[in-house]
């Protein structure tokens, strides 16, 4: 019997992409078979930092491929509206061209898509191919907890439209966890000023896209995110 089939679906950004080769590497030690889908640029590095002598396009059991990222060599891979934006584009397409050509050329049949929930639009394709699909969250599940309570957060007062704080002030998600001070909401202590509206609009659609996905799987550890007594 052919081993499960995994395709692997990281945000191509800092962060992101090694907590899903970890996850991947996992997978393999459980008998999975992992397909490990990078953007072209992001591919090119990873196999340049590949031994010479390696199997190429292969990291320990996991076959590395790769996708457009609809963006121009010229273009800005730090400029996050215009990195989206270019990935809801062109992806989609393209991934279910990747996803259909791997099958028809006999690999092993898709079972499961697992993808970051900053490229959600990927569970769209994975329930159009009938692969079920988990949504894979690199940050704290603090974090997601919070990205969950955005329409709440809104209809308190505590946020505006575009994220920023309304009035400073500490809040709880849970009464098992910590208190959060507004002027330290994530999407707000990311990056430039400028582009953070644009981080707390993907993590806002990105509340959406997650009910597409059977199941979520949180790079976290309950330990590290209850108050120590």
């Amino acid at each position: 019997m052919a081993a499960p089939h995994v395709l692997v679906l990281p945000f191509p950004a800092q962060g992101h992409v090694i907590p899903l080769m970890e996850l991947s590497h996992r997978l393999v030690d459980q008998g999975f078979e992992v397909t490990f889908v990078n953007t072209e640029v992001n591919h090119t590095l990873v196999l340049g930092a590949l031994p010479a002598n390696g199997a190429g396009r292969s990291l320990d059991g996991i076959r590395l491929v790769s996708l457009p990222d609809g963006l121009a060599d010229a273009d800005d891979r730090k400029h996050l509206s215009k990195l989206v934006n270019g990935y809801e584009r062109h992806m989609p397409g393209h991934l279910e061209e990747l996803i259909r050509g791997i099958e028809a050329s006999g690999g092993t049949k898709f079972r499961w898509l697992i993808a970051d929930l900053g490229m959600g639009w990927a569970f769209e394709v994975a329930k159009k191919l009938g692969i079920k699909s988990a949504c894979f969250w690199a940050p704290a599940a603090a974090f997601i907890a919070l990205a969950f309570r955005i329409p709440q957060l809104m209809r308190d007062g505590v946020i505006d439209d575009k994220g920023w704080p309304k009035r400073q002030e500490t809040f709880r998600l849970s009464p098992k966890m910590p208190p959060l001070h507004t002027s330290l909401i994530p999407w707000n202590k990311a990056g430039p000023p400028e582009g953070q509206p644009a981080i707390f609009q993907l993590t806002a659609r990105d509340n959406e896209e997650k009910d597409l996905a059977e199941v979520i799987v949180c790079n976290s550890f309950h330990v590290y995110l209850v108050p120590e007594h």
